[in-house]
């Protein structure tokens, strides 16, 4: 059954920012899930629709939450394991490659090209709890004890902050090995394709070394 010919209800009385009701074409939901369909690939499920999938994706995202917890208060939503099994089988360069395109697009309009801003990159990082892989390139890193682990899952933001509120050229996945000198660069590389000018670069506190790392 397709999102667009169901009307999932929330079992539980505190909504979603972002709720799933896809027959409103105009809603905020939809707009960000058009924008992930037309440059990702998904791939077909059999026990469900891919779409719906995305579209919970998308609203755990914005609850902040498990996706388990999500199918658990939705009628009519397929198991998490489902859910999980779809969303594994993403390809994770693909999604990095394109994840600018994709906030470019979110941003159209917004940014007028070929004028100033204030731009900060930052890196967040979340406890991990589950099994770490310790082979080169992969996303989990350790780092100081939080929260009963010492195992994160870090990204990397790139937004403009003279606005009334934050907006996002870019977002990455933290890989072991990335350099941070390499990422700044990067970053202003961005910054220089999509026609911006930088007023100020904000950087947080773990890149003042990063002649060093």
């Amino acid at each position: 059954m397709s999102p667009e010919s169901m009307n999932l209800t929330l079992l539980s009385k505190n909504k979603a920012d972002l709720t799933l009701e896809p027959k409103e074409e105009n809603s905020n939901l939809a707009a960000i899930c058009r924008i992930i369909q037309s440059n990702i690939t998904f791939s077909t499920c059999q026990r469900a629709d891919a779409n719906l999938i995305l579209h919970m994706s998308v609203a755990t995202a914005c609850e902040r939450t498990l996706i388990s917890e999500l199918c658990r208060r939705m009628e009519g939503s397929p198991s998490h394991t489902t859910c999980l099994t779809t969303l594994h089988r993403l390809d994770m360069e693909e999604m990095v490659r394109q994840s600018s395109t994709m906030l470019k697009q979110v941003g159209e309009g917004v940014v007028p090209p070929s004028q100033t801003y204030t731009f900060a990159i930052d890196k967040t990082s979340d406890p991990y709890y589950g099994q770490r892989n310790t082979d080169p390139g992969l996303y989990t890193v350790g780092g100081k004890r939080k929260a009963s682990t010492n195992n994160f899952y870090t990204y990397l933001t790139l937004s403009i902050v003279d606005k009334d509120c934050h907006i996002t050229p870019l977002a990455i996945p933290w890989q072991q090995g990335m350099k941070n000198l390499t990422t700044i660069q990067n970053c202003i590389d961005l910054i220089t394709s999509l026609n911006l000018k930088i007023c100020c670069l904000c950087l947080d506190s773990e890149f003042y070394n990063c002649i060093e790392r």
